[in-house]
């Protein structure tokens, strides 16, 4: 096991604002130094607002290729070729530290929910998972159907989802869980591409 120092290539690919959504609602942030954010929120509510640290388990070397090339017919509509370029496995860890976050901004009133304030203590447990890094043109896994959407040049995708499962959330938010499911995204993407969007194409889930 080492820290992701000892892999500056692989810590260059993963090291993103990795969305779930289009709405910046589910998002994990990974740094260099080992910490990161992990984030779950919808108009007012925020249910997940915590700090990680996260570490590389095994990797093969990024494998870096030209991302695919669209046809003419697909000028429109997004294709689903991609370049697989990692398979790693990584082990995260939410943390209770409550020390303000880079990626959103918490009235001090309500400073108490970083940290993980919904969560038991099962879900600050380290916990490993198997991911997959592809380069090419992605949508965002959640969005409004007929609505258009940027396009992203990375997706990451878990063998389970980082977001920490029903039974380690208090009872009381199992209404929200069942109708948020976070804890089924597994996929997300990062990297903006600049003046793209797309109204169609493929989504993965």
């Amino acid at each position: 096991m080492t820290s992701p120092s000892d892999h500056s290539a692989i810590v260059d690919l993963l090291c993103q604002s990795w969305h779930a959504d289009l709405y910046d609602g589910d998002i994990l942030r990974l740094y260099p130094d080992g910490t990161g954010e992990i984030i779950s929120r919808a108009d007012l509510s925020l249910w997940l607002a915590a700090h990680i640290n996260w570490k590389i388990i095994e990797s093969g070397g990024v494998q870096e290729t030209p991302a695919p090339k669209q046809s003419l017919l697909n000028k429109w509509i997004l294709s689903c070729q991609a370049s697989r370029v990692l398979v790693a496995t990584i082990e995260i860890t939410i943390t209770k530290r409550r020390e303000p976050l880079s990626h959103l901004i918490i009235n001090p009133d309500f400073a108490h929910t970083i940290g993980g304030h919904l969560l038991l203590e099962s879900a600050f447990k380290p916990k490993q998972f198997d991911i997959t890094v592809e380069r090419g043109e992605f949508m965002a896994p959640l969005k409004w159907k007929g609505m258009s959407s940027p396009v992203f040049g990375l997706r990451i995708t878990f063998d389970k989802s980082p977001y920490p499962p029903m039974e380690s959330w208090i009872p009381e938010e199992a209404p929200m869980l069942e109708s948020m499911r976070q804890f089924e995204k597994t996929c997300f993407v990062a990297q903006r591409l600049e003046d793209t969007k797309r109204w169609g194409g493929c989504i993965t889930m």
